[in-house]
């Protein structure tokens, strides 16, 4: 194919999908051309109050475009709307006759009321529309609009979609669902579920009473105090997550993800470094390419890694499994039933005193076991085509050293070993804890 006809059928396809979006009406821009095009224009600021009194449906739905939207729910039993309308034109006259031309436009129907603008009645618009908006407290919202700040406050069942802007909410009975994109989420006391979809911005939800969902990418995540569960589905965006009563379900890319007193622990992270201090219940991560890093794990925890480090430190679960390859693991201050299987890299224990078995099964690692203290505990130590170094006061009870060295101890009243170590071409090394 010819370098002309691929460029022809890229804008081609690029023609397509404009035609397409502005066909479906998914186009949020707008470009005008007219007699004026080529003139500076001035903006002209109009504004126009309307009232509206009980009784009216419960559910207030806010249509608008390229502006900003303002809600406040009052202990008023009214709904008091203003629209500012900034309006660019070339002269005064010009923009008053649009400003007398624009309106507010209220549709009331059995089960909700629908404020928006005539806008579409203008060939030639270059204005803007904000909606300033007084109702009942606890009222159930919803909100569409387009480049601009949307604000809500003290309402019911919110649901806010603003395609290119910031979306600011507090104090909602909730539930609460916002779309939005490139610009940031700013949310704060919810008293029931919260759901987010935005993307390369930020999301800041604080104190939420239910569950919480966001789906992002290029941006931050933050969630603090979250009485159920906190899901975040991300890619390129860094996460944190503190005060989360439940668990704690996420997965990023690139990007760090930070954990702190968290119910339970479900992670996925790719090429990132993955940080948790403070899991009441079990943990569970996936991880590639990336770093490790624990702190008082109180339940369960399974790793499945894969070029990735682990460094943990106080884990108290009753099991701890590990599987990584390419880039060490250390642990120290653990318990429970261990076992650890890794290629390529380094192994580093320091367990406390065991009750369950510690076994680990390397391929070219070097394995370091500081003894725990508490006993003479049966152990078992393997290595093919290394060595084996025992640094302890003990005497062992077998030792042979080949091809495959292998050495015993402790081992008089049972066939079991309490300790296992087993790995090819490194080095084993059992010492004394310092």
């Amino acid at each position: 194919m010819r370098s002309k006809e691929i460029v022809f059928l890229i804008l081609l396809v690029a023609a397509g999908v404009f035609f397409y979006h502005a066909y479906t009406d998914k186009l949020d821009w707008e470009i005008e051309w007219g007699d004026d095009f080529l003139f500076k224009l001035e903006e002209f600021e109009f504004e126009e109050s309307h009232m509206i009194d009980a009784p009216f449906p419960h559910v207030i739905h806010v249509m608008n475009r390229h502006g900003e939207v303002k809600i406040q729910g009052t202990e008023e039993d009214r709904i008091v709307v203003t629209m500012q309308k900034t309006i660019r034109r070339r002269t005064a006259e010009e923009a008053q006759d649009v400003a007398n031309a624009l309106k507010i436009v209220t549709e009331q129907t059995e089960h909700n009321i629908v404020l928006t603008t005539n806008r579409g009645e203008f060939k030639k618009k270059r204005f803007q529309t904000s909606f300033t908006i007084f109702l009942p407290e606890g009222a159930d919202v919803t909100v569409s609009n387009t480049y601009g700040v949307v604000e809500v406050a003290n309402t019911g069942d919110t649901n806010i979609h603003n395609s290119y802007g910031k979306v600011i909410v507090s104090d909602v009975e909730g539930p609460l669902t916002v779309k939005n994109k490139y610009d940031d989420v700013v949310v704060k006391n919810v008293g029931a579920d919260c759901t987010i979809d935005s993307n390369n911005a930020s999301v800041d939800v604080t104190n939420v009473d239910g569950t919480v969902q966001v789906f992002h990418r290029y941006g931050n995540v933050s969630l603090k105090d979250i009485s159920q569960d906190a899901i975040v589905d991300a890619s390129n965006a860094k996460i944190f997550c503190q005060n989360v009563e439940g668990l704690a379900d996420v997965g990023s890319t690139y990007r760090n993800i930070i954990l702190s007193n968290v119910g339970a622990a479900k992670v996925s992270g790719k090429n990132c470094e993955i940080d948790m201090d403070g899991v009441k219940g079990y943990c569970v991560i996936e991880s590639s390419y990336g770093r490790v890093k624990l702190t008082n794990i109180l339940g369960d925890l399974k790793i499945d890694g894969k070029n990735t480090s682990v460094l943990g430190k106080t884990l108290l679960g009753d099991n701890i499994t590990i599987d990584t390859t390419y880039r060490d693991v250390e642990l120290e201050d653990f318990a429970g039933e261990t076992t650890i299987l890794h290629s390529n890299g380094k192994v580093l224990l320091t367990p406390n005193p065991l009750t369950l078995p510690l076994v680990v099964k390397g391929r070219y690692s070097d394995i370091n076991l500081y003894w725990p203290a508490g006993g003479q505990y049966p152990t078992e130590a393997e290595n093919k085509g290394g060595d084996i170094e025992w640094k302890l006061p003990y005497e062992l009870s077998f030792k042979k050293e080949n091809s495959v060295s292998v050495i015993k101890a402790f081992m008089e009243e049972t066939e079991n070993p309490l300790i296992f170590l087993y790995t090819t071409y490194g080095t084993i090394r059992i010492e004394e804890s310092p």
